[in-house]
């Protein structure tokens, strides 16, 4: 979710998540490209890249963890926390690419990353947790890619199939379940196989 854009002196800088204790994330251009950012007290720092180009915060917990995705030096697009002042790789499903899109404040990380095998490989939704491999959330036939846009503190994760702005996409208890605007009010329920 896009919270604000700032323009300093030609360069459209864009903020994506604010924490409780103030600190702003987003991305700025740089040479071309874009990295993610934090603003912590007035103090604006460049999170960099997994060795490649572009980077984007995409949130903050209240410890100040950031998650977010980032091109590495073999032209993939990762997933990454980054805490301490350091960026760190969180891995795929088995393919190439991953992309972190929420953190809660119990280092719960919900995103989007690819599913071997190759060339016919898919994007499905994960769940990593403290000390747990990352979990395969499931994806629905009717969308190629399921990216988890947040989570709350009692894992309950939200996510929409690319695409759209309009279908959601909600796991908790281990259920995965399915709104869309053409659904009759109320939520009709998806089986799914989570390890939570």
């Amino acid at each position: 979710m896009l919270l604000a854009s700032q323009r300093f002196r030609d360069i459209y800088c864009s903020a994506s998540s604010i924490n409780s204790s103030g600190r702003v994330i987003g991305d700025f251009p740089i040479g071309g490209n874009k990295h993610g950012f934090v603003n912590a007290g007035g103090v604006i720092t460049d999170l960099g890249t997994l060795g490649g180009a572009n980077s984007h915060a995409a949130g903050i917990n209240t410890a100040g963890k950031i998650v977010g995705y980032a091109d590495d030096g073999a032209g993939h697009t990762r997933a990454f926390i980054y805490m301490n002042g350091v960026m760190t790789d969180l891995g795929t499903l088995g393919g190439p690419n991953s992309r972190a899109g929420a953190i809660n404040n119990c280092d719960d990380i919900v995103g989007a990353a690819d599913v071997a095998p190759a060339p016919k490989a898919y994007s499905s939704a994960f769940l990593l947790r403290p000390g747990v491999l990352m979990q395969d959330l499931g994806r629905f036939a009717y969308s190629h890619q399921v990216p988890g846009d947040t989570v709350n503190d009692i894992r309950s994760s939200v996510a929409t199939p690319a695409g759209t702005r309009q279908n959601t996409v909600s796991q908790a208890n281990g259920s995965l379940r399915f709104a869309a605007p053409s659904t009759p009010p109320g939520i009709q329920h998806m089986p799914a196989t989570l390890l939570l």
